[in-house]
């Protein structure tokens, strides 16, 4: 990825997509602004979204957070939080409770950030101590929260972080031979936590943790392959879990699910081999949507998968860009895309940007019992 200085928009033609809609139900929220975006939240009825950047538009100025109200049409710059390099962000299913991760806070290492009024106030959560934090998840109600993070500046390996009282104390979770996390996530309740690393016991790859305590203890997933992990998510009821792996020069990424809280695991070949950044689950696990920077040969742009039956079979969406977020209703019928600038083949600056979308078979159909028949629309969203 490339970080950029300049603030124009260039905008890549999708055309080269056999399988994009002539009339894509993707829409560019241009009111967002041209951020280097890491992560989308939503509210359990998608109506209210928050959104973390890590880097502003010019590629060297510290991240904010953003929120909207609107699904995405509009946004709000929450000045209270103030700049740093955010990475993560998790909302409560109605919206109000927040809480966001940093890498860098200036020149510290990151902090945790909680809201409890829809991102309009901030509180740095100091008692958690300063990491490079990676990732955070939240309960349906927001009290139950984990976070994850990276190697210290001082070498020492990444931790769990967990806290029962909307953010406002923490406990440390070590977790033997594990550093690098990655990602997180959560059952509804909070109780079912699952986790990725990057890399393991040097030099080999990651690997996939499970709690079924709220984080106190942790499991390692046996008798799967080791993969440079990228991201988790969870259905409501924590059983059906799904995964994506980043490439690199010797490995290809691709997506892992699992119906048994992640004691076994399936990988998925439908959508193909990617460098895969992130996926969202409807609460109930069978409406899956992943996101890559890059394509099979390592070449940006990456794409926008949606699957309809628990990531059996995929179909990949225009736009195309560096995407790195993406946030589901718990439906699965909206969701938020967040991508990253960078320079794509002919060496042309792509800024980044955020794209909202609703299933089409929801946009107000033709047939009144569209939804009632199953029709599975062109844009391969299957309504139910």
């Amino acid at each position: 990825m490339a970080l950029l200085a300049s603030t124009a928009v260039s905008l890549l033609a999708s055309s080269n997509l056999a399988n994009a809609a002539q009339n894509s139900p993707w829409t560019l929220r241009a009111n967002a602004g041209n951020e280097n975006w890491y992560s989308i939240a939503s509210s359990a009825n998608g109506a209210k979204l928050a959104a973390v950047s890590a880097y502003a538009a010019n590629g060297a100025d510290p991240g904010s957070i953003f929120t909207s109200i609107d699904s995405g049409a509009h946004w709000t710059r929450r000045t209270d939080a103030g700049t740093a390099t955010f990475y993560a962000i998790a909302s409560s299913s109605n919206g109000t409770n927040l809480a966001a991760v940093s890498v860098r806070d200036g020149a510290n290492e990151g902090l945790i950030y909680t809201s409890a009024d829809s991102g309009v106030h901030w509180t740095k959560r100091i008692q958690a101590g300063r990491a490079h934090f990676r990732s955070i998840t939240s309960s349906a109600n927001g009290k139950n929260l984990a976070a994850v993070s990276s190697k210290f500046d001082n070498g020492d390996p990444g931790r769990v972080y967990t806290s029962t009282d909307f953010g406002q104390t923490w406990s440390q979770r070590t977790v033997t031979d594990a550093c690098e996390w990655r990602s997180i996530t959560s059952s509804a309740d909070g109780k079912s936590l699952a986790a990725v690393t990057y890399i393991g016991v040097y030099p080999n790859p990651g690997g996939i943790w499970k709690s079924a305590d709220g984080g106190a203890s942790w499991q390692a997933v046996t008798g799967i392959q080791s993969e440079f992990w990228a991201a988790i998510t969870s259905s409501a009821g924590g059983n059906k879990l799904a995964a994506v792996s980043d490439q690199n020069d010797s490995h290809d990424g691709s997506i892992f699910t699992s119906t048994d809280s992640g004691s076994t695991w399936t990988q998925q070949l439908g959508a193909g081999f990617a460098g895969y950044k992130n996926i969202a689950s409807s609460a109930d696990g069978t409406r899956l949507a992943a996101v890559s920077q890059t394509d099979s040969a390592l070449n940006p742009p990456g794409g926008i998968y949606l699957s309809s039956d628990s990531g059996f079979t995929w179909t990949k969406q225009a736009p195309t860009r560096e995407f790195d977020a993406i946030a589901s209703s718990a439906d699965g019928s909206k969701l938020a895309v967040g991508s990253v600038g960078y320079f794509d083949l002919s060496n042309t600056a792509v800024y980044g940007g955020i794209w909202t979308y609703v299933a089409p078979c929801l946009q107000q159909p033709s047939s009144p019992d569209l939804k009632l028949k199953g029709s599975t629309s062109q844009n391969g969203f299957t309504c139910k």
